[in-house]
Order: C-alpha cells, then structure tokens, then sequence
C-alpha cells in the first residue's frame, strides 16, 4: 500500500465523519470495540504524540489512552488530514505490549508497539490493508520533560540579556501542546523600590491588544453579525475617510490589514483629549499617502475604527466585548483596559524610558480612548490563556468560542509586508499581515505574532501552530528589542536549532546607532541661515492654531521665549532662520524634540498658519491660525459698530450677537470674520477685508475697506 492509499483511507475517514455529521448518505457507521478488561493500562495511561513513518512523509499523530475499570479506551486525531478524536477499538496492553485500532476505518489499521523501559515512547508497527510502517508516539509527559530540558540555562541567559539591555523587568510565559511549560521572571517592576516582577506582574501590551479587537469581530462574524468583506458604513453609516470613494468600499477587512492607504498620522491622536467618536471623525480629514489596498501601512486609526464598528454593532462599548468574549470566558481575571486600572492593583510594573543613556521612571500615559488599537494591561498567567486559546481549534473548556475556520481565517496571511520579511534578518521570509497578527516563517517554521510598544512598555505575544508552541514576553522598557530576542532564542532551543547570538548583534548595531545620532544632532543647525532674524515679534506668533485633522497647536510666549504646547505636550521652540523653528527637548515628554515647523505670514502681514510636518511619509499640515477670542467678544466689538460714511454712502456696522455685520444700501449683507485685532474679513468674498483705526484715546474713527481694486477709507459717524 503507497503512501497516497493511506492518506486516502485517513481523508475519506475524516470526510465520511464529517458526511455523517451533516446527513449525507455515506453508509459509514463508527463503532467502538470493547477491549477485553483483563488487560489495565496503568503504564500507557495518558496522551501521547509522534508520527507514522511514510515513504518520503511522516504522517503526524496524537493519541490518548484512557486506563478504566472495565473497557479501556482512547482516541486518535491526525491534524494533517483534519481528523480529530476518532475512537479506538480493541486497545489492550500485555505487559509492555500495547495494541490498539482506529474503529470503523476501512482496511483495518492497527497499531501494535512496545513501551520503552522508562515508559516515555511507544515504538511499533502500523499495518492498514496489508501495508506495514514504523510509528513512534512519545508520552506528553516526557515530551515536556525534554522541552524543559532544553530550556537549561535559559533563566542565565535572560537575566544576562536583560541587563545588557537596560531593562529593568521583564517576565515571559511559554505554552507547548496546551498547558503552560514554563514561566520565567527577572529583574524589578518597580526599580526605586526594589518590587521583584512576577507572573502576575501586570504590564501594558500595547498592539498586542489588535488581536483581542479581531476576536471580537470574528466572533461576529460567526454569529452572522458582520462580514469581513462587506462596507464598514454598512455597520457604522457616519463612518468617513477623506476619500470618498474609499469610504463606500473598505471594508472590516481593511480596516485590521492595514491596508487603507493611510499611514500612521499617530500625532492626531496621541495625548489627545478627544472622545473616541471624535478622534473616528477626524479620519474624514486625514490624507492617504497610497492607492487603496496597494500597500501595507501600519495604521493605528484603523483598528481604532474596527472597535468602534463593533460598538456600534452589539450596542456595548469595545471594553464590554473584550471583557465578555475574550477574558471572562478564557479565565483573563487580572487583566484590563486602563492604567489607571492597574495602578489600583497590588502588582503592577512601573513604566521606564532610556534616556541620554540612563534609565528612568516615566509618568503613564492614558490611552484607553485609542483602546482598540492598544490599551489592554495583561500579565503572562493571563496571556497563557491567550495564546493556548490560539493554538486550539477554537474551543475552550469545551465550549466554541470560535469556529475553527474563523480562527484560521484570523491567523491567514493577507497582505504583504515590504520587503517581505525583516530587514536584514536572514532567518526570518514572507512577512505578512493576518487579522491583527503578523505572520512569516522562522528558521522553517510558521509563526504568528504581534509585538506592543506604548509608553514605558514592550511586548511580544508569539507562536508556532504547526509546533504548538508560543511564547509571551513582557517588559517595562520603551522599545526594547528583548521580548523577540528572547523568544528567538527559547524557539531555537525547544526546536533543537543552533542559537545564534542576535543579543550581540543588535547591540553592536545600536552602538553604530548611537554613533550616527550623535552625529546627527552635531550637525543639526547645518542647514541653519545666518543673519536671518525671526520677521515679527515673539508676541505675533502667539495664538491657536487648528487643523480638523490634528486638532488644536497652541503657542504662548514668556519673555520673548516661544513655547508650543500640542495635546498637552510641551515643546520649547528654538529659532533656526526668519519663520522658521525648532522643537527643543523637553524632559517631562521628550516626543517632539526635533520637528521643524514654519511660520506663513499672510499677505496683510501678519501670521496666518503653521507648516509642520506631522507624518513623515504625508504632505506636510498647515495648521490655521484661529482669531483671538476676544474677537467673538461682544463687549470688544461694541466699539467698532456704528455707521461709516464712505463718499455718498453710508456703511451700517451691527453687533448681532457675538459678531459683526457689514451691509451697504443695495447689496447683501456681510458678515465680518475676525482675522486679528481691529481686522476683519466679509464673507464668502476671498480679498475684501475692513480694518478699523482708533485716535490716541482708543476710540475707533475710521474703516478701511480693502478690496483687490483699492483701499477706501471711511469715516466713523
């Protein structure tokens, strides 16, 4: 019998099942034998995995023996053909020998083997309509024994890499073939206070969270709420993207594959204090730098969007689905959706942050309202669960909570990432994007990951189905490699693969690294103009300046020193040359040191709007110059109304509320918008504006009326 019979009789095993489950007419009918109950099975009790031996294949196994007090028994699943705990028949045990068959499978398969002296492996043979192949199944137990060992001196080489790092704490959870295998801790949660980590030290896993945003949705999607490839506004019918023919067609899809043609615009929401409906709202003015689902780019807004379409879906907030779909059910009791929430608890890790060179304590930073794209706070006994949950076929405690070919779906490459793998990583091919996991191969193996990277905090959630093995890490660092140095090494280890030092290399690279930034803020002011002195005074370009993107850039002056102030992060400003300046260190948030910004005067002289680039990979945004408040201000415009006789005609200025009304005998009204003190333009005419003079005692005399054919004085009756 070759190797394409056996596979045949195992798929039309699975198939026939399959058929008798959705009542098809197969005439199949599985039975269990009953084995004899003299034989007990104390010493093959249990769960056991290996393979057959094909011709040119291994055909891979999992086998449990049960030991009862009359009718031993057991099953057998063979996850590549999809057959899963098919009953065995006639299982005995005679001293050493163990015998077994697959009941109801055509060709009779049997399996009769030996049980090694310490009582870990199963060698045999297995015989199927009179082909005979060699199958060695290994006891769990001793599976994990020799996982465990092969972790031997991995607790030496975290701490050792972790301090070569800097980073200050760091725990890491490993799963193998569903339960946990082993939990690692090193180093402090709360270094001024020498707290050590633990397993239930609480950490923020930043777009780690973007996969507990796709479980929501493919739960949806299997209880026929939603679809992945029909129209968000479909769901969501305020949904707007700056292009309107995008926002008729992306789709949920879309939203978590990163692939809506918008790149990160991370500043529009960052520190922001907007509502998680208005931050939606902005997205209806942020450009797209790509052609819709030409490129992957990394979109934080998206996933923002994916969780609240689902809002707007079940009527519950993104927090009550995650909560009540993924953590109640999966055990998650320790985890949750806000700092704020974890420091209410008694083990939680501080934020740190690498700063010229030293290590330091940072303030949390709230992101809860961007939640679905990354707020969620876990320790590794909580995302265990997580990850042995994604190694299963979607069932919990025996309870589906996800169709097996949904999780699938979930975990499916989508999109391509450039480059198609990691720069410069030889051992790494075929990076892509799934449904809020990345996926690519690993020294051979599939693997399906997501790192997390907020404020104080960085994370790696891993895995490798076809070995059923995932690693969790967690640390307390801005930015730092460790989490996938770590997991790089512990696969290596478990797979029996030469481990190669990527800590060495990665820091010899950040050495280079440093060097070249150096070098770069020695040379910052090289492009910097001399003799070129700022073109107002420092009190000019104070104000508020909107983008409805972006929101609000505020801009305050003390003793001719500039500040920029932008979703309450502070940036001194420094002038380079004439308009233009630059973001000056600030320690409480160092984030915009750095970013040039211009100053446009408008052509009546005064300054009218800010050029700052805010996306690297996008147009720059001019932010508008908003007019002083005092403009609105019906106390302060009282003074300009009254009638201006202007040659023959009379001109009626009107305070209507909080504004002015220009009208002249025969023609519309118009209204005056304020540009700056005393300054006004009208309405829905671009070049017409009207500004008003006062004498020495503040007393307004006179308007001029500028127009592109002339300015024309007029006089205040």
């Amino acid at each position: 019998m070759n190797v394409r019979t056996l596979l045949a009789v195992v798929l039309l095993t699975a198939s026939s099942l399959a058929s008798i489950a959705s009542g098809s007419p197969v005439a199949i009918i599985v039975t269990t034998a009953i084995a004899s109950p003299c034989a007990a099975l104390a010493d093959a009790d249990g769960a056991w995995k290996g393979s057959i031996e094909l011709p040119g294949a291994n055909l891979n196994v999992e086998v449990t023996l049960k030991d009862t007090t009359t009718t031993p028994s057991g099953t057998i699943s063979i996850p590549q053909q999809g057959a899963k705990d098919l009953p065995l028949a006639d299982v005995t045990l005679k001293g050493n020998d163990v015998a077994f068959k697959i009941a109801g499978i055509p060709g009779d398969p049997s399996f009769k083997g030996t049980i090694a002296a310490d009582g870990g492996k199963i060698t045999g043979t297995f015989t199927q309509a009179g082909g005979s192949f060699p199958f060695t199944i290994t006891r769990e137990a001793a599976i994990a024994k020799a996982a465990l060992g092969s972790l031997d001196g991995f607790q030496s080489w975290l701490d050792t890499t972790r301090e070569a790092w800097k980073v200050p704490g760091c725990s890491i959870v490993i799963v193998k073939d569903g339960r946990v295998l082993a939990t690692y801790c090193s180093g402090l949660r709360d270094v001024e206070n020498k707290k050590p980590v633990t397993a239930q030290t609480l950490f923020g896993i930043g777009s780690s969270t973007k996969a507990f945003t796709t479980f929501v949705l493919a739960q949806l999607v299997d209880e026929h709420r939603l679809d992945w490839d029909k129209p968000v506004i479909n769901y969501a019918s305020t949904f707007r993207l700056y292009d309107k023919a995008v926002t008729q067609l992306i789709t949920p899809r879309d939203l978590v594959t990163h692939r809506s043609g918008l790149p990160r615009h991370d500043l529009a929401w960052y520190n922001s204090p907007a509502s998680r409906e208005e931050l939606v709202g902005r997205l209806a003015y942020l450009k797209p730098s790509k052609d819709f689902r030409t490129d992957w780019q990394y979109n934080n807004f998206m996933f923002l969007s994916a969780g609240w379409m689902a809002e707007k879906i079940t009527g519950k907030s993104w927090e009550d689905n995650v909560r009540d779909r993924v953590f109640v059910p999966l055990g998650m009791n320790g985890s949750n959706f806000s700092v704020k929430d974890s420091q209410k608890t008694s083990d939680y890790s501080l934020a740190y942050d690498e700063r010229e060179d030293k290590i330091v304590a940072i303030p949390f930073r709230d992101i809860s309202t961007m939640g679905p794209a990354g707020s969620i706070n876990s320790s590794v006994d909580d995302m265990a669960k997580w990850v042995i949950f994604q190694l299963s076929d979607g069932t919990h405690d025996g309870k589906v909570l996800l169709q097996k070919g949904t999780l699938a779906d979930v975990h499916a490459a989508r999109i391509t990432l450039p480059g198609g793998g990691e720069s410069g990583n030889k051992d790494v091919h075929g990076a892509s994007y799934a449904l809020g996991w990345f996926t690519d191969v690993f020294r051979g193996h599939r693997r399906v990951h997501h790192g997390g990277n907020i404020d104080g905090f960085s994370a790696l959630v891993s895995f490798l189905p076809e070995d059923n093995v995932g690693v969790v890490a967690l640390t307390n660092l801005n930015s730092t490699p460790l989490g996938g140095l770590a997991a790089a090494n512990i696969y290596e280890r478990l797979l029996g693969l030469e481990q190669r030092d990527r800590s060495g290399e990665a820091l010899r690279e950040k050495s280079l690294s440093k060097e070249v930034e150096q070098q770069a803020k020695a040379a910052k002011n090289i492009t910097k103009r001399d003799n070129a002195p700022m073109l107002h005074p420092a009190g000019e370009y104070t104000g508020e300046y909107f983008d409805d993107g972006y929101g609000t850039i505020t801009i305050t002056e003390n003793a001719g020193v500039l500040k920029l102030t932008y979703n309450d992060i502070p940036g001194p400003l420094e002038h380079v040359h004439f308009d233009t300046f630059s973001i000056a260190r600030d320690e409480k948030d160092p984030i915009l040191e750095g970013t040039r910004l211009s100053f446009i005067t408008g052509i009546d002289g005064w300054v009218e709007s800010i050029r700052i680039t805010v996306e690297p990979t996008a147009d720059e945004v001019y932010f508008k110059k908003l007019p002083d408040k005092k403009l609105s201000d019906a106390a302060y415009l009282t003074s300009f109304a009254g009638e201006y006789a202007l040659g023959p005609q009379i001109i009626k200025v009107e305070l209507r509320g909080n504004s002015l009304v220009a009208s002249l005998p025969g023609q519309p009204e118009y209204e005056l918008i304020p540009k700056h003190p005393g300054a006004f333009s009208l309405k829905g005419l671009a070049g017409f504006d009207v500004v008003f003079k006062s004498d020495q005692s503040g007393k307004v005399t006179q308007a001029y009326f500028v127009q592109p054919n002339g300015t024309f004085p007029a006089t205040k009756k």
